[in-house]
């Protein structure tokens, strides 16, 4: 029940988590930490988030819940799969003798409906068995976290040396690692660090194209209003800490001339 008592977090992170779902190779993570870190700068006391705080839960959740509606419209409309679970939807469609795209949406369209009800149920239905399944999961809470460690520890290892095969991924993984610990002790925040460890090489590579094509007089940038919203939004991300802060100290600071 504590999910109906924040409903605009809920809301605001599922129409995060469905325009993250959008982006092809984003995924459910960059979706998750986009939204936890939209509610943390959203909140007014930001002190109960990472001691368990419900909000910090709502958040990630809902978005990595909703990315997955929205990963059907690139690869429904487009041939374009949003994650790896569109990827092999899209390929199942392939193998059967569908074409994702216009033609589909045409043609087949009792077919895409029967996609998009089955997602919605099976959201439900996973929602339900996660009410009946929570009070037992929730004894996992009661492992102490150095039993939990080592085996953490060797499989972060495997996964760092089995991906290409290198020792020197070990040793990064253990830099970062390292790193992580400093973050976390120094209380820096380490959501934006992933998010554009993830995002950067993506967005680099949109950005290189688009500067190109408006070069070469393809496109034009600035004349596009979708580009203006962006710019408005990423401006208010970045003023909205600092406005809250300088009210939260203009309303210290008039406290205290009033208790004085």
């Amino acid at each position: 029940m504590s999910v109906f008592r924040h409903p605009w977090l809920l809301l605001r992170s599922s129409v995060i988590g469905t325009a993250i779902g959008m982006l092809p190779a984003a995924g459910g993570t960059v979706a998750s930490f986009l939204a936890y870190g939209q509610a943390v700068q959203s909140a007014s006391d930001r002190s109960r988030f990472g001691k368990g705080d419900i909000r910090g839960v709502i958040a990630p959740e809902a978005a990595h819940d909703a990315k997955d509606g929205g990963s059907l419209a690139p690869t429904l409309a487009f041939g374009i799969p949003g994650n790896e679970g569109t990827a092999v939807l899209l390929a199942a469609l392939t193998l059967h003798g569908f074409a994702p795209g216009r033609a589909m949406l045409n043609e087949q369209l009792p077919l895409v409906f029967v996609l998009i009800w089955s997602l919605f149920y099976s959201n439900w239905l996973t929602s339900f068995l996660g009410v009946l399944l929570a009070a037992p999961l929730s004894r996992c809470t009661l492992i102490r976290t150095a039993r939990l460690a080592p085996f953490i520890l060797v499989f972060a290892v495997l996964g760092a040396f089995l991906n290409m095969g290198r020792f020197s991924d070990v040793l990064i993984a253990f830099g970062f690692g390292i790193a992580g610990y400093y973050l976390k002790q120094y209380r820096w925040p380490a959501v934006a660090l992933v998010t554009a460890l993830v995002l950067g090489p993506m967005f680099e590579q949109n950005l290189q194209l688009t500067v190109q094509l408006h070069q070469a007089g393809r496109i034009d940038f600035f004349s596009r209003p979708l580009v203006w919203v962006l710019l408005g939004l990423m401006t208010a991300m970045f003023a909205f800490p600092h406005w809250r802060g300088l009210r939260e100290r203009s309303r210290r600071a008039a406290l205290g001339q009033e208790l004085s």
